[in-house]
């Protein structure tokens, strides 16, 4: 976070050419993996990502209503998962709640801002702008277990993880609203929650559940979360 807030402060005041200009830092939870298709009694229960942002945002031109900017965003996910029903020789559990980083996203954008009627303190926004993400276009993992009781290991589930090609982005939509909380002689001290759409996104998640146990044998594809909500801090520089 320390350094989240020291990129804020180079991207407000490092160049004094930019007046009006608007730093962000924050966070936001993703709805959790769906599934999208499933051959089987099981599927898998998941948990929500969780996404860290920077960015900033500065008008068009002086007194426009229109703004551009950019957010970079890290997406973490939690990589272990549980059955969604218990089985006979295992038990139902909680996914852990251990997050690794999934991508690295940058999010250009523009905006439109409009000024709440009667009020100074209050902004209501909307943006929206291509998403490009780095990571490993795929990936292979298998997760063993143990039988409950007697402790015998065998194959929980097989993950391939499928994402989308790096180079092709995807689109991302946010709506929000500003508070101002605390007004200086040269900057605003905002706070900023959102909810936010993605669409175009093709990652996929194959899993493969129990394929030794031809009773409780499960396969089917997830998608990522869509959705989004969360909350930015901003510091805004004036003229």
């Amino acid at each position: 976070m320390k350094r989240m807030i020291y990129i804020m402060w180079l991207v407000c005041w490092a160049d004094p050419l930019w007046a009006q200009v608007h730093g962000y830092a924050g966070g936001a939870i993703r709805s959790a993996p769906r599934i999208r298709s499933g051959k089987g009694p099981l599927s898998l229960l998941t948990t929500r990502d969780r996404e860290y942002a920077v960015g900033f945002s500065k008008p068009w031109k002086s007194g426009s209503r229109h703004e551009w900017g950019c957010l970079s965003t890290i997406l973490f996910r939690s990589p272990f998962y549980e059955l969604r029903a218990a089985i006979p020789y295992y038990p139902l559990k909680a996914p852990i709640p251990t997050y690794r980083i999934e991508s690295i996203q940058v999010n250009p954008f523009f905006s439109f801002v409009s000024p709440a009627t009667g009020s100074r303190r209050w902004k209501g926004w909307v943006r929206g702008g291509p998403v490009f993400a780095f990571h490993a276009v795929q990936v292979s993992s298998t997760t063993t277990a143990r039988t409950v009781p007697g402790q015998n290991p065998f194959v929980l589930y097989r993950l391939t993880i499928r994402r989308q090609s790096i180079g092709i982005p995807y689109a991302r939509v946010q709506a929000g609203f500003s508070y101002r909380i605390w007004r200086r002689p040269k900057t605003d001290w905002m706070l900023h929650p959102f909810v936010q759409a993605e669409f175009g996104d093709r990652s996929a998640i194959d899993y493969h559940i129990l394929p030794n146990d031809p009773v409780y044998e499960s396969i089917g594809r997830m998608r990522n979360g869509n959705w989004s909500f969360g909350i930015l801090c901003g510091l805004g520089k004036k003229r």
